[in-house]
């Protein structure tokens, strides 16, 4: 990214599209209309597999639609606990994750865009994906070691008094 910002002669050099003519594939057969419908639908109504199921090995599904009012439960708890913080922040970190790899892919799916056609744009949403994901990636984490820690203070506790 500090390529695109701080030296964008080097940028352009390392990710130009010299090599590729974005027109020598037809509009027409790089639109995926129904693909790019059904990843905009898809993520407007639900969420599959989010990380926090892979986590617990059980296939499960959020409901985009009522991710507002969990967030909104979440954020009644705050005050008292520091994972349900941590739960809030997860839950907002998803949700912008969402407009890149559901909303954005659907929309260039349905257009026909290339890296090629806008590398820019390309660029910035992919490293915007990636940082979102690396960010609950580590979120996630954080709040297993925090959930693990506190059980395991607990039990110090009811056993060695």
């Amino acid at each position: 990214m500090e390529l695109l910002l701080f030296e964008p002669n080097e940028f352009e050099r390392l990710y130009n599209c010299t090599a590729y003519n974005v027109e020598s594939i037809p509009l027409e057969q790089r639109q995926h209309k129904l693909l790019g419908i059904g990843f905009i639908t898809l993520t407007t109504i639900y969420q599959a597999n989010s990380p926090k199921s892979l986590l617990n090995k059980c296939p499960n599904m959020h409901f985009e639609v009522l991710y507002v009012p969990c967030m909104i439960s979440m954020w009644k708890h705050t005050k008292n606990s520091h994972c349900y913080k941590i739960m809030f922040y997860i839950g907002i970190i998803d949700m912008l994750t969402l407009i890149v790899n559901g909303w954005m892919t659907g929309y260039l799916g349905y257009f026909g865009a290339v890296y090629c056609s806008s590398p820019r744009m390309m660029y910035i949403l992919g490293a915007w994906g990636l940082g979102f994901v690396f960010d609950q990636i580590f979120l996630i984490l954080f709040y297993n070691i925090k959930k693990d820690v506190g059980v395991r203070n607990r039990l110090s506790k009811l056993f060695w008094p």
